[in-house]
């Protein structure tokens, strides 16, 4: 069951996310990501906004509890690469624009549906932003030339050859706090992450606890514990309802004991 819409309902986030997730834009299937979205396996730092079945990805947000990180990470990231993580978002400003960018150039129409979008993200600029469309198409590399994108830039974007790995992270954040989901380079040797797990939860420490949850090699039943023993310890009624939704979400996994991510 995928409880999101009651999560990103009640999140503070602006509201059109939370419609995004809902499927309630009509032109959200012309962009590839179906609304709300399938369960192909995912880290629960993943708040999945919506899924390309195809592949199979997630168009979502990346969340980094514990950390003082002031950047909305929006990202696509599905299991045929191992969760990689490809963040072409850091504001809802920035993301709102590049689903625009998207339908544009699949719609090739400036219809009410997108003037509706357009009004409830928020999107000051239109014009400029159909101007670029029709010089540059929704090329990853030219989407900086935007003003919104510039500062801060999202890590994906801009990079000639569209492999670009990784989330943007503040500068002071500690090694141990960054998930392996979270690293440019993730190495291929990564030990098992449950027994850090545990002794992080031991010492008291959360943020490191979280990016071991947050790296390959958990088995599904094992990280839904992990999960919901790390929400206890933090106490914390939001991360408690992402938890929450996250296990509810993975109960539509076909292979329980298999890896999970």
């Amino acid at each position: 069951m995928n409880t999101y819409g009651a999560l990103l309902a009640e999140s503070g986030l602006p509201a059109w996310l939370h419609d995004v997730s809902q499927g309630a834009f009509r032109f959200q299937p012309d962009i590839g990501y179906d609304a709300p979205a399938a369960w192909y396996t995912c880290p629960p730092a993943l708040i999945p906004l919506a899924s390309d079945g195809s592949m199979p990805d997630y168009l979502g947000i990346w969340t980094r509890w514990f950390s003082k990180d002031p950047y909305l990470h929006v990202v696509i990231t599905g299991p045929e690469d191992r969760f990689l993580l490809r963040e072409i978002a850091l504001t809802a400003e920035q993301f709102a624009t590049w689903i625009l960018v998207k339908a544009m150039i699949m719609v090739e129409d400036f219809n009410e549906d997108l003037k509706a979008f357009s009004r409830a993200s928020g999107l000051e600029d239109v014009p400029a932003i159909l101007k670029h469309i029709d010089t540059y198409g929704d090329n990853p590399e030219s989407l900086p030339l935007l003003p919104v994108f510039r500062s801060p830039q999202p890590h994906y974007l801009g990079d000639p050859d569209w492999n670009s790995f990784g989330i943007t992270l503040p500068p002071d954040s500690a090694p141990t706090g960054i998930a392996g989901f979270e690293r440019q380079h993730r190495p291929d040797n990564l030990p098992p992450p449950v027994g850090g797990f545990r002794k992080a939860l031991t010492d008291g420490d959360l943020a490191g606890a979280w990016a071991l949850l947050n790296s390959p090699g958990w088995r599904l039943p094992d990280a839904r514990d992990a999960a919901m023993a790390l929400a206890k310890a933090a106490g914390d009624p939001d991360f408690t309802k992402q938890m929450t939704a996250w296990c509810s979400f993975s109960e539509d996994a076909f292979i329980p004991e298999s890896d999970a991510y």
